[in-house]
């Protein structure tokens, strides 16, 4: 095979990926979620655009891509978090909508698995071994560990979540842990985004 040919092959597996991303989004529930799987479309796009043309991704339109991997570390942290919690916390009745959330969402985050779940394994088939990929496929498999906590955590545990998520944002402590481990894989690999 030439190399226009995996060129070509990696352009079209993009665009798939891309699809995949915009349908996720399309079932997802939850409004952050949905928004960062946009975002991340929108870099694929990005991306997509400057493999066909041959030109290089600015600053500017990086920071989608930086956006996605620090939104994520703050997702992980509040998972790591609240099923580190839990068994330390004393059991209380927990607000129907936690219960009622879970149950009315399920469907559609199995919807989104399977569509994120889609993309990674397209990811993974590109040819090129892109940093940006890479990127991607870390960024997915956050989505896919966020779609699949919610798929399988009790609704007590996803209460825990929630009041990390709120008390984090409020307090920056998430934000402030998230921007830490953000830069701390840039200054293992400075040109991590570039």
């Amino acid at each position: 095979m030439t190399i226009k040919t995996y060129l070509n092959k990696d352009i079209n597996i993009l665009m798939d990926i891309k699809l995949e991303l915009n349908e996720a989004a399309r079932s997802n529930p939850c409004p952050g979620c949905k928004y960062d799987t946009k975002l991340l479309a929108k870099f694929v796009s990005i991306k997509l655009n400057s493999m066909k043309n041959g030109s290089s991704i600015n600053k500017n339109k990086i920071k989608f891509l930086k956006e996605v991997d620090y939104i994520n570390e703050l997702t992980d942290i509040a998972i790591f978090f609240s099923k580190l919690i839990k068994p330390i916390t004393i059991t209380k009745k927990i607000p129907e909508v936690y219960k009622n959330t879970l149950r009315d969402d399920r469907e559609s985050n199995k919807r989104v698995r399977t569509h994120l779940l889609k993309a990674k394994k397209l990811v993974i088939s590109l040819n090129n071994k892109d940093k940006h990929f890479i990127i991607i496929l870390e960024v997915l498999n956050a989505f896919i560990r966020a779609t699949e906590f919610k798929l399988s955590v009790d609704p007590y545990t996803f209460y825990i979540f929630d009041k990390i998520i709120r008390i984090g944002y409020k307090t920056h402590l998430l934000s402030a842990s998230s921007k830490i481990i953000v830069g701390t894989k840039r200054i293992m690999n400075p040109s991590r985004y570039m």
